[in-house]
């Protein structure tokens, strides 16, 4: 509790929120007690990028190195998944699936898209799920994408429904509970850096686990897989911290470091928390 928590709650909003340096300019630098002024009690609707140009990269790395990579081995049918642990109010969620359906095009229509959002705060996800911004956003989106992808409502502009309903968010302790499987991106960008150290040991190889064979890991730019490199590799032409999936059985990883495999979350249902199937129904009726 107290201003303190305030702060490293507002920070860790304002690290992960890239909305605005994916469709817009904003000031370079933000003083947190200014951001705090613009959050609601319990968690944020809009919190702003510290780190701008290299937001910009990340999302151009995406069309350019990542989405062409992941969608070369897409069959047909099968839906493209992402996973974005740690999502807060679901900023990066809407912005990646946005960055996503300009990068695909007329294409958009014919590739089932599923994006799965996860935090620890149950709040931050309600937030996440209505997808409702405050009226400050139009000064950080370009009126084309507005139109595209945002509905004015009073106030607020809401992420387009058709945005919405291929995000699908719930809550979940990436530390804890079982990893996601048979995913083709994880984007966790600015989550590692608020663990410890022996934490962050134990979530890296989670990813590789989540992932598909290539699949790709996207971390924030002071993070990195640190000893993990039988894990993962960089992938070349890209900005930022992007790696992709080493093809090496992550049992054995465990093993050596004295663990259990995790069970995957095929559902996922983590204990009392909604399963994916709850989570689906509740983002329909926000």
């Amino acid at each position: 509790g107290g201003e303190g928590e305030q702060d490293r709650t507002v920070r860790r909003c304002v690290s992960r929120a890239p909305l605005g340096p994916l469709v817009g300019e904003l000031p370079a630098r933000l003083d947190v007690r200014v951001v705090r002024k613009q959050l609601p009690q319990g968690g944020g609707q809009i919190a702003l990028d510290e780190d701008l140009s290299r937001r910009v990269e990340i999302f151009e790395s995406l069309k350019r190195s990542v989405f062409p990579r992941l969608l070369e081995g897409l069959s047909d049918k099968r839906p493209l998944r992402i996973w974005v642990p740690g999502c807060a109010s679901g900023e990066e969620v809407y912005s990646i699936a946005i960055c996503l359906i300009e990068y695909l095009g007329e294409r958009s229509t014919s590739i089932p898209i599923r994006i799965f959002g996860t935090d620890l705060s149950e709040s931050a996800i309600e937030i996440a799920r209505a997808g409702s911004y405050v009226e400050g956003i139009a000064t950080q989106v370009s009126p084309e994408r507005l139109r595209r992808f945002f509905i004015k409502e009073d106030s607020h502009y809401q992420i387009a429904k058709s945005i919405r309903d291929m995000c699908v968010f719930a809550r979940h302790n990436v530390a804890q509970d079982p990893p996601f499987s048979r995913q083709d991106l994880v984007s966790c960008q600015n989550l590692l850096i608020y663990l410890e150290p022996l934490l962050q040991q134990r979530v890296i190889p989670s990813f590789h686990y989540a992932l598909n064979p290539n699949g790709v890991l996207i971390l924030g730019a002071a993070e990195s897989i640190g000893p993990h490199s039988d894990l993962f590799t960089t992938l070349e032409n890209a900005h930022g911290k992007v790696y992709v999936k080493k093809a090496v059985p992550t049992r054995s990883h465990y093993e050596s470091m004295g663990e259990r495999l995790p069970r995957p979350a095929e559902g996922p249902r983590f204990g009392p928390q909604p399963s994916i199937a709850d989570a689906e129904r509740l983002q329909n009726e926000a």
